[in-house]
């Protein structure tokens, strides 16, 4: 009876900053910032005996002008989540009962920033410091979480861009966990579809590719570009099953982004070509699908698919994003 009362202890949570129980619970996090200054934090749910963790990254837009700007968050405006798709209780999905961390957006730079004191024309000075905060949040886990066995680092638009640039980081502060990756509408395609004046220009304003163009040498390209390659060196570099990606093959948000590209940057495009971007998913697949990574790529317009109700919907095989991402989690490497 003493052994099973120490087992059910080691594999359940030391969470003495937090409570327990179902519902979120706002945690603000010592020196980290929003892009204009303010307080940032997390959102935490602590599950009962769980050892598994899901690290959610809010999406938002991107700032790099005074219109992207203006559309992504400069702040945490403090919130009820709303308990949808992978957020819910519904036992459909394969993370109900686990642990959640989720990171509200508040950076503008995908999660993956690293420059404070940043003039942005017609914006103002802006903190991009998204990545220095996930640094202050992991070791805040690593503090708050024992004997952590499976993370998923999730999310969605720009957070799914973000699941991509701090993977690694990750994987190096959790070494003895499983790390899985699931990117909705976040997928940086190749230089042919994702111009690279408009990644230099990301990539100069929120110095956030110091880190690992060190590690990756192809990663940085003279004009900008060769940001696909990071994914090539992390699936080189880690197990392949544990990476999933989800888009439409015609979302018009992540279209308006790529359309910044146009006329090598002078100009932008109402919308990408649907057909220039559905192209560049097709060309992803065949650049990324010889791994064994998991894609789940479909057809329409929308954009984020994992914190609504359409997380559960059945496709035409009888299947949905939470039955997918349940048999990557469990290892079953599974196309739809």
């Amino acid at each position: 009876m003493i052994l099973w009362i120490l087992l059910v202890i080691s594999a359940t949570p030391i969470t003495a900053d937090i409570k327990r129980g179902n519902d979120w619970h706002w945690k603000e996090i010592k020196d980290s910032s929003c892009r204009d200054g303010s307080k940032a934090g997390i959102y935490v749910k602590n599950a009962e005996h769980s050892s598994h963790v899901v690290i959610f990254l809010e999406g938002g837009n991107a700032c790099f002008n005074r219109l992207t700007c203006g559309l992504s968050p400069r702040k945490v405006r403090k919130k009820n989540l709303i308990e949808k798709g992978i957020l819910s209780n519904n036992q459909d999905s394969p993370v109900h009962n686990w642990n959640f961390v989720y990171v509200p957006y508040c950076t503008g730079d995908i999660h993956s920033g690293s420059s404070r004191n940043v003039l942005v024309p017609g914006v103002g000075t802006q903190h991009f410091v998204g990545y220095d905060n996930l640094t202050l949040i992991l070791k805040w886990i690593k503090g708050n979480f024992d004997d952590i066995n499976k993370i998923l680092l999730a999310g969605a638009s720009a957070g799914g861009y973000g699941t991509i640039f701090n993977y690694e980081k990750v994987t190096e502060y959790f070494q003895t966990s499983v790390v899985y990756l699931l990117d909705d509408s976040g997928i940086p395609l190749t230089d042919q579809y994702l111009a690279p004046c408009l990644q230099k220009k990301v990539r100069d304003l929120w110095n956030f590719d110091i880190w690992f163009s060190k590690r990756c040498k192809n990663c940085r390209k003279k004009d900008g570009g060769g940001l696909y390659h990071y994914i090539h060196y992390l699936l080189q570099k880690y197990d392949p099953s544990k990476f999933g990606f989800v888009s439409s093959y015609g979302d018009t948000v992540i279209r308006k982004f790529y359309g910044f590209g146009h006329k090598k940057c002078k100009g932008s495009l109402p919308f990408y070509p649907l057909e220039k971007f559905k192209a560049g998913l097709r060309d992803f697949a065949t650049q990324f699908s010889h791994y064994g990574i998991h894609l789940n790529f479909f057809d329409g317009i929308d954009h984020v698919h994992i914190l609504s109700n359409k997380f559960f919907q059945k496709n035409g095989n009888q299947k949905s994003i939470a039955d997918w991402l349940k048999n990557m989690i469990n290892r079953h490497n599974d196309h739809i």
